[in-house]
């Protein structure tokens, strides 16, 4: 059983590595109250109040940020970009934090 099981994800690593890799921006620029998302031959601006989630998580040598948006864009619903070239990963995980509270702020500016 454990055969099987480890057989169809090691056929199925693909079919997830193809959609990742289609999610994951080749450029983002943080543009203050915006984000500017670059795949490819698309470029679109999102406003930080457009986005419903922000993760960050720790790979090697980068912090994988993966943005969710509140309805579909030009990129889908979801973003992934590689945020490196700093050395302090503590800094990484601040600026996840900061462009969450900024995200915070907005939203709750639009609902009241």
């Amino acid at each position: 059983m454990m055969y099987l099981l480890t057989s169809f994800l090691l056929a199925a690593a693909p079919l997830f590595a193809g959609v990742m890799h289609r999610q994951v921006l080749d450029e983002a620029y943080d543009l203050g109250n915006c984000l500017l998302l670059r795949r490819r031959d698309r470029e679109v601006t999102i406003a930080l109040g457009e986005i419903a989630r922000v993760k960050g998580e720790r790979g090697r040598g980068a912090l994988i940020v993966t943005l969710t948006f509140q309805s579909p864009t030009a990129l889908g619903q979801k973003a992934i970009f590689y945020r490196k070239g700093l050395w302090n990963a503590r800094y990484q995980d601040v600026w996840v934090e900061e462009l969450k509270a900024r995200i915070e702020v907005l939203q709750a500016r639009q609902c009241s």
